[in-house]
Protein backbone atom coordinates (compact mmCIF):
# COMPACT_ATOMS: atom_id res chain seq x y z
CA UNK A 1 0.00 0.00 0.00
CA UNK A 2 1.22 3.32 -0.64
CA UNK A 3 2.13 6.07 1.66
CA UNK A 4 -0.42 8.67 2.22
CA UNK A 5 1.31 12.23 0.44
CA UNK A 6 0.25 14.70 4.16
CA UNK A 7 1.70 18.21 2.80
CA UNK A 8 0.64 21.22 5.88
CA UNK A 9 -0.75 24.20 4.38
CA UNK A 10 0.04 27.48 4.96
CA UNK A 11 -3.09 29.74 4.52
CA UNK A 12 -6.52 29.91 6.96
CA UNK A 13 -9.60 28.86 5.35
CA UNK A 14 -10.42 32.03 5.24
CA UNK A 15 -7.87 33.34 2.99
CA UNK A 16 -8.10 30.04 0.75
CA UNK A 17 -12.16 30.95 0.48
CA UNK A 18 -11.17 34.62 -0.72
CA UNK A 19 -9.01 33.11 -3.23
CA UNK A 20 -11.74 31.13 -4.59
CA UNK A 21 -13.79 33.82 -5.83
CA UNK A 22 -11.11 35.40 -7.19
CA UNK A 23 -9.71 33.16 -9.26
CA UNK A 24 -10.27 31.92 -12.68
CA UNK A 25 -12.76 28.54 -12.87
CA UNK A 26 -9.73 26.15 -14.31
CA UNK A 27 -7.85 27.35 -10.70
CA UNK A 28 -11.15 26.77 -8.43
CA UNK A 29 -10.70 22.96 -7.96
CA UNK A 30 -6.85 23.70 -6.86
CA UNK A 31 -8.20 25.83 -4.24
CA UNK A 32 -10.42 23.54 -3.04
CA UNK A 33 -8.35 21.11 -2.39
CA UNK A 34 -6.08 23.04 -0.31
CA UNK A 35 -9.64 23.99 1.35
CA UNK A 36 -10.31 20.51 1.96
CA UNK A 37 -6.73 19.94 3.40
CA UNK A 38 -7.45 22.14 5.94
CA UNK A 39 -10.56 20.68 6.69
CA UNK A 40 -9.01 17.76 7.49
CA UNK A 41 -9.31 15.71 4.53
CA UNK A 42 -5.97 13.49 4.01
CA UNK A 43 -7.08 10.73 1.61
CA UNK A 44 -6.39 11.49 -1.84
CA UNK A 45 -9.77 9.24 -2.72
CA UNK A 46 -11.47 11.82 -0.98
CA UNK A 47 -10.08 14.64 -2.74
CA UNK A 48 -10.85 13.09 -5.88
CA UNK A 49 -14.61 13.12 -4.96
CA UNK A 50 -14.64 16.77 -3.17
CA UNK A 51 -12.72 18.67 -6.49
CA UNK A 52 -13.95 16.51 -9.11
CA UNK A 53 -10.58 15.96 -10.40
CA UNK A 54 -8.45 13.08 -11.70
CA UNK A 55 -6.13 11.42 -8.64
CA UNK A 56 -2.58 12.19 -10.85
CA UNK A 57 -3.80 16.07 -10.69
CA UNK A 58 -4.31 15.69 -6.97
CA UNK A 59 -0.87 14.35 -6.59
CA UNK A 60 0.83 16.66 -8.51
CA UNK A 61 -0.98 19.63 -7.24
CA UNK A 62 0.26 18.91 -3.67
CA UNK A 63 3.93 18.18 -5.25
CA UNK A 64 3.89 21.84 -7.05
CA UNK A 65 2.23 23.74 -3.49
CA UNK A 66 4.75 21.76 -1.48
CA UNK A 67 8.00 23.46 -3.75
CA UNK A 68 6.46 26.29 -4.72
CA UNK A 69 3.99 27.16 -2.72
CA UNK A 70 0.34 28.73 -3.70
CA UNK A 71 1.86 31.17 -5.96
CA UNK A 72 3.11 28.16 -7.73
CA UNK A 73 0.12 26.22 -7.55
CA UNK A 74 -2.24 29.06 -9.27
CA UNK A 75 0.17 30.08 -12.18
CA UNK A 76 -1.20 29.31 -14.88
CA UNK A 77 0.84 27.22 -17.38
CA UNK A 78 -1.87 26.73 -20.16
CA UNK A 79 -1.30 27.93 -23.52
CA UNK A 80 0.75 26.81 -27.04
CA UNK A 81 4.81 27.65 -27.03
CA UNK A 82 3.64 28.51 -30.51
CA UNK A 83 4.97 31.77 -32.05
CA UNK A 84 2.42 34.61 -32.92
CA UNK A 85 1.74 34.76 -36.69
CA UNK A 86 1.91 38.80 -36.52
CA UNK A 87 4.75 40.14 -35.42
CA UNK A 88 4.57 42.88 -32.85
CA UNK A 89 5.65 45.45 -35.09
CA UNK A 90 3.19 44.80 -37.32
CA UNK A 91 0.50 44.82 -34.30
CA UNK A 92 1.01 48.93 -34.40
CA UNK A 93 0.22 48.93 -38.58
CA UNK A 94 -2.67 47.05 -38.16
CA UNK A 95 -4.02 48.33 -35.00
CA UNK A 96 -3.51 51.72 -37.05
CA UNK A 97 -5.47 50.70 -40.42
CA UNK A 98 -8.43 49.31 -38.05
CA UNK A 99 -8.95 52.19 -36.29
CA UNK A 100 -8.96 54.55 -39.21
CA UNK A 101 -12.64 55.94 -39.82
CA UNK A 102 -11.83 56.29 -43.63
CA UNK A 103 -9.93 53.78 -44.72
CA UNK A 104 -10.42 50.89 -41.97
CA UNK A 105 -11.54 47.83 -42.39
CA UNK A 106 -15.45 47.10 -43.26
CA UNK A 107 -15.79 43.56 -42.84
CA UNK A 108 -13.23 40.57 -41.51
CA UNK A 109 -12.82 39.75 -45.28
CA UNK A 110 -11.01 42.54 -46.38
CA UNK A 111 -8.75 42.90 -43.49
CA UNK A 112 -7.49 38.88 -44.13
CA UNK A 113 -7.04 39.94 -47.11
CA UNK A 114 -5.13 43.29 -46.37
CA UNK A 115 -2.97 41.25 -43.67
CA UNK A 116 -2.06 38.31 -45.89
CA UNK A 117 -1.37 40.85 -48.90
CA UNK A 118 0.79 43.31 -46.37
CA UNK A 119 2.45 40.94 -43.95
CA UNK A 120 3.03 38.26 -46.61
CA UNK A 121 1.17 35.73 -44.36
CA UNK A 122 -1.41 32.83 -45.05
CA UNK A 123 -3.78 33.40 -42.37
CA UNK A 124 -7.17 32.52 -42.59
CA UNK A 125 -10.75 33.71 -41.94
CA UNK A 126 -11.71 32.48 -38.22
CA UNK A 127 -7.65 32.79 -37.60
CA UNK A 128 -8.20 37.15 -38.38
CA UNK A 129 -11.60 36.91 -37.11
CA UNK A 130 -10.41 35.67 -33.66
CA UNK A 131 -6.68 37.15 -33.32
CA UNK A 132 -9.06 40.87 -34.06
CA UNK A 133 -11.13 40.42 -31.69
CA UNK A 134 -8.80 38.77 -28.84
CA UNK A 135 -6.59 41.72 -29.09
CA UNK A 136 -8.79 44.25 -30.76
CA UNK A 137 -12.03 44.42 -29.04
CA UNK A 138 -13.23 44.61 -32.82
CA UNK A 139 -16.45 44.50 -34.20
CA UNK A 140 -16.19 45.35 -37.44
CA UNK A 141 -20.42 45.58 -38.81
CA UNK A 142 -21.38 47.88 -36.67
CA UNK A 143 -24.07 50.56 -37.07
CA UNK A 144 -23.01 53.79 -37.72
CA UNK A 145 -24.97 57.05 -38.24
CA UNK A 146 -23.28 58.17 -41.61
CA UNK A 147 -21.21 56.45 -44.47
CA UNK A 148 -17.67 55.94 -43.91
CA UNK A 149 -17.44 57.22 -47.89
CA UNK A 150 -19.36 60.11 -47.13
CA UNK A 151 -18.28 63.73 -48.73
CA UNK A 152 -18.69 66.04 -46.28
CA UNK A 153 -18.22 68.92 -49.09
CA UNK A 154 -21.20 67.19 -50.88
CA UNK A 155 -23.75 67.15 -47.92
CA UNK A 156 -22.79 71.02 -46.96
CA UNK A 157 -23.80 71.66 -50.90
CA UNK A 158 -26.96 70.00 -50.85
CA UNK A 159 -28.03 71.35 -47.26
CA UNK A 160 -27.22 74.87 -48.62
CA UNK A 161 -29.70 73.79 -51.77
CA UNK A 162 -32.42 72.88 -49.99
Amino acid sequence: MAKLHVIAVKETVEELKKLQVKVSPSLKARVKMLISLQDGVTSTQDLVIKTRSNRNSIASWKTIYEEHGINGLLEENRGGTRPAAIKEQHKKQLEQKLFDPKGGFTSYIEAMKWINETFGLDMNYQAVNKYLKRHFKTKLKVGRTTHVKKDENAAALFKKTI
